[in-house]
């Protein structure tokens, strides 16, 4: 009987393990369906297949960023930057200073309230965190 208790046991854990699992899940599918579309002028894309050494591939002007829209302050505020094809690309700062901020901006993900975001060729991000 001790063994079929062990078992029972084990059963239950793993029963409630893949019910809590099942329960984030759904509350992440929920958050992520609920949210508010992206802003389509967020950014302007620039098709140029023949981009050269040096060209700009990415510049933001005078950008201003929320990531929410009833938001009392931006998140992000006078920003600019302009990167040339070739150049590499560091963003350092502490914890909560706008790393990831700035970069979901330049993605798109972010509400542009001023300024001009111009992306040319392709980019691809990988969050530090998954939705």
């Amino acid at each position: 009987h001790a063994v079929a208790f062990v078992d029972l046991f084990h059963q239950f854990s793993q029963v409630t393990s893949n019910i809590i699992e099942a329960l984030v899940s759904v509350r992440r599918l929920s958050e992520f369906l609920n949210a508010d579309e992206l802003q389509e002028d967020a950014r302007e894309l620039v098709t140029n297949s023949k981009l050269q050494l040096g060209d700009e591939v990415l510049a933001i002007e005078n950008g201003e960023f929320y990531w929410n829209k009833d938001a009392p302050q931006p998140t992000l505020e006078d920003m600019n930057l302009t990167v040339r094809k070739g150049d590499l690309v560091g963003i350092l700062g502490r914890v909560g200073a706008g790393k990831s901020s700035l970069l979901s901006a330049i993605i798109g993900e972010m509400i542009r309230t001023e300024g001009v975001v111009r992306l040319s060729g392709s980019i691809s991000y990988a969050p530090q965190s998954p939705w």
